[in-house]
């Protein structure tokens, strides 16, 4: 489990769980509804609406979330077994196998294309409610998510700072989303043709740390399908516009979503 002593000697912590999110997180999103399903204890710190907590987490050198704290360690949010054993939580779900995810990985990618190119190039820039995130940005979004786990299992470093990454150049065109999502749809599959670890057991760099490469490609499937239903039903949805491309419960199978959408 990547747990880490904080870096300030002279800090002082008591010893109940304190979950740090934002709104909009997914990962913090399916976390904390863990946590609540499990009935864990915990103090919920939403960076969104404490922005002065952030110093909380200066000391341990944290610099992005969701992330657990329990006295002096922590562990950066990815895993849901991570998770469940940092808490003392029971664990059930287990993992589709790295063929299967890919397989959901091709659909979802071809939905969020399909979708994306429903979107009114004149409501790119626009939000939906309580976050303040350009369509798309959240577009790009599902597609850097795949784009990054081609990048790690093929050797780069995951860094903290993702936030860059994330955001759509702001000139960008629907057509320039589309060619984006389409161009790593297919960098996705020549990766998984080329891919000699069909179980996933070799580590990879993640913004949690070394992980199976299994556990990332997990994360990141969920990921990109969770966003994509956010596609789907907040963006187009809150536009009356039907998703040409919807994910169907085939799809979502076996993906340990959040129970929500948003």
């Amino acid at each position: 489990m990547p747990t880490l002593t904080s870096k300030d000697p002279t800090a002082t912590f008591d010893d109940r769980i304190r979950f740090y999110w934002m709104t909009g997180c997914s990962s913090c999103q399916r976390t904390r509804e863990f946590l609540l399903r499990e009935k864990v204890d915990f103090e919920s710190v939403n960076l969104a609406e404490t922005p002065d907590r952030i110093q909380d987490l200066e000391a341990f050198g944290i610099r992005s979330v969701p992330v657990l704290i329990k006295g002096d360690q922590f562990t950066r949010v990815m895993d849901l077994a991570d998770v469940a054993k940092f808490v003392g939580a029971r664990m059930t779900h287990k993992m589709l196998p790295p063929d299967q995810l890919v397989g959901k990985m091709d659909e979802i990618l071809a939905s969020a294309i399909a979708n994306a190119g429903a979107v009114p190039e004149e409501k790119l820039g626009a939000s939906v409610a309580g976050r303040e995130r350009p369509h798309r940005d959240l577009i790009h979004h599902i597609f850097r998510n795949a784009e990054a786990f081609v990048e790690a299992a093929d050797g780069a470093k995951a860094t903290d700072g993702r936030a860059a990454a994330d955001r759509a150049p702001k000139d960008i065109t629907r057509q320039g989303l589309l060619d984006y999502g389409s161009g790593v749809r297919q960098q996705f599959a020549q990766w998984w043709s080329r891919e000699a670890d069909r179980y996933g057991v070799r580590l990879i760099s993640s913004y949690a740390g070394e992980k199976p490469m299994h556990v990332v490609l997990e994360r990141a499937t969920w990921h990109c399908a969770h966003h994509t239903r956010q596609l789907e039903v907040m963006v187009l949805g809150g536009m009356g516009i039907a998703a040409p491309r919807p994910l169907d419960q085939q799809t979502l199978a076996g993906l340990p979503l959040p129970e929500t959408v948003f």
